[in-house]
């Protein structure tokens, strides 16, 4: 995976820096009743993104789902939504959201999208770094919900990426 910088910016008079690094494919599902419908692409796909603003380190989320009417079914992400990494070698890491979403809508292209931010410390950061991701679980308003993770290694290879960039 290279390690590519989406978006970089200083404020020079007021010092403030803020980093993304290029999203990665995180995750997909497709339910079982709906694959008749979703041949070519699945019905929910997110992107992982690490990015640091003035010293903090962030877990952006997009989650993308392939309805226009999908906050009448899934809801929306708050703030009091927390997002749970469960890892491979058991245990996990809880994340608060701390920028949440009522989804995108996009009538034409018949999609959603939810663009979430959680907060990353030291002590996720030391767990992430050490031991691959196998499932999240996300809490929408309507519920909670586990996926599995196809790119396991998504965020080890982004907070490597940090590292590498001297961000950590």
């Amino acid at each position: 995976m290279p390690c590519e910088i989406a978006y970089q910016r200083v404020i020079h008079n007021t010092k403030s820096k803020r980093i993304d690094l290029v999203p990665q494919y995180f995750f997909s599902f497709t339910q079982p009743e709906l694959k008749s419908f979703y041949k070519q692409n699945n019905f929910i796909n997110a992107y992982c993104q690490l990015s640091k603003n003035n010293g903090i380190l962030h877990l952006n989320l997009n989650v993308k789902l392939s309805s226009s009417v999908a906050r009448e079914n899934y809801g929306v992400i708050s703030t009091d939504n927390n997002i749970s990494l469960i890892l491979i070698k058991g245990g996990h890491v809880e994340l608060k959201c701390i920028k949440g979403s009522r989804g995108k809508t996009n009538d034409i292209a018949n999609h959603t999208i939810y663009a979430l931010m959680y907060e990353l410390d030291k002590s996720h950061v030391k767990k992430l770094r050490k031991y691959e991701i196998d499932k999240v679980g996300i809490e929408w308003s309507s519920g909670y919900e586990e996926h599995e993770v196809y790119e396991i290694d998504a965020i080890m290879n982004q907070l490597k990426c940090m590292e590498k960039l001297g961000l950590l």
